[in-house]
């Protein structure tokens, strides 16, 4: 179903950001090793990233897929009913992606933060053990320490806990934040080396 989006988007007004590798054979091989295309509007103002898959397939993360699909909730988005993953889900999902994307950048921390303000009654426990359970556990615990570290994000004591009980984890999390408001990311961002340390 990504590539029929994908072509809708194309029929409405998007391109390719990366032409050259999603067209003909090429994109066979892509769809195979990525996660997403990259689109943009034709004037330049709004930027898409369809997604087919949360992770890479060599990360080895088993998601819970199927359960994140059945949790699925409503919020209205200009009158129209839209379905969204849980607070829950979606603090796993945005952790991993700020890891998959080296949390390069402030705002994927906003988003973890924003999460956890919007939803108070977050049920810790479902995310820690989504989080083990999928193998991103230390994923998550670096995204709560960002947000926690650096927009004071409330996140729970137990939560605390075993972000101080993970000195890898610890560790990861500065390291972006010292790289994320940096002129010099090269050392840092290089290629998958960070993610694989997500592991």
């Amino acid at each position: 179903q990504a590539e029929l989006a994908r072509r809708v988007l194309l029929d409405t007004g998007y391109h390719d950001v990366f032409p050259r590798v999603t067209s003909g054979l090429r994109n066979s091989v892509y769809k195979l090793s990525q996660v997403h295309y990259d689109l943009i509007s034709d004037d330049g103002m709004v930027p898409i990233d369809l997604q087919w898959r949360l992770a890479p397939r060599w990360y080895g993360v088993p998601l819970p897929a199927e359960q994140w699909w059945q949790r699925l909730q409503t919020v209205k988005l200009l009158n129209k009913p839209v379905p969204v993953f849980s607070p829950e889900d979606l603090l796993v999902c945005l952790c991993l992606h700020g890891g998959k994307h080296n949390w390069r950048e402030f705002k994927q921390v906003c988003d973890v933060a924003q999460v956890i303000t919007r939803y108070p009654d977050v049920d810790w426990d479902r995310v820690s053990a989504d989080a083990t359970a999928g193998l991103t556990a230390r994923m998550l615990r670096v995204g709560l320490r960002l947000a926690h570290g650096l927009l004071g994000a409330d996140v729970p004591i137990g939560a605390r806990r075993a972000i101080a009980a993970d000195p890898a984890a610890m560790a990861l999390a500065d390291e972006a934040a010292q790289a994320m408001f940096s002129d010099r990311r090269e050392p840092f961002l290089a290629g998958d080396a960070y993610a694989l340390r997500l592991l």
